[in-house]
């Protein structure tokens, strides 16, 4: 069975396209995949690597009160850092907006919950405005955790015929 798109739309880095799939195991039905400019970025099958950055902060900070999640994603690593109750607050920022607005109206449950809870603050900005030294807030976060599994898998994909690049 093809995946069902739940919603396309071209927004501030792309096109995204927000996918639910059938899994090959029941247990983890369905599948919902993120899409950003035609290439695959997560899906909630395999979430090991989300799950295991919340654990690495969680598990280097003595108090990790308040963590800064560069990135909102599928939700996963928001959701894990939310299990440990010495967590007051979790900044998460999404350059998306799109993202965020399609995860909050319910698209992938119970990601809209994990956005309700009253410690999650979400702010639609690059992050990198938000960590840099200059500003004073980056400076007083307990931890910052980027997830990075896109951007070190990327690679050019080539026009066989002209040799010019058609994505990255």
């Amino acid at each position: 069975m093809a995946p069902e798109t739940l919603a396309r739309a071209e927004g501030v880095t792309g096109e995204l396209t927000l996918r639910r799939r059938v899994a090959a195991d029941p247990r983890v039905d369905p599948v919902y995949e993120l899409i950003v400019d035609g290439v695959f970025l997560m899906d909630t099958a395999e979430t090991s690597t989300e799950r295991l950055l919340a654990d690495a902060v969680l598990n280097r900070l003595s108090v990790p009160r308040r963590i800064l999640v560069g990135g909102l994603g599928l939700g996963v690593t928001l959701t894990e850092l939310l299990t440990d109750v010495r967590v007051d607050r979790v900044d998460v920022v999404e350059i998306e907006p799109l993202l965020v607005r399609w995860l909050r109206s319910g698209l992938v449950p119970p990601v809209d919950a994990t956005l309700a809870d009253p410690r999650v603050h979400v702010a639609v900005a690059d992050v990198g405005t938000v960590i840099h030294p200059r500003n004073i807030g980056g400076q007083t976060l307990g931890g910052i955790m980027l997830g990075l599994g896109h951007a070190v898998s990327q690679k050019w994909v080539y026009d066989k015929q002209y040799g010019v690049p058609l994505a990255k």
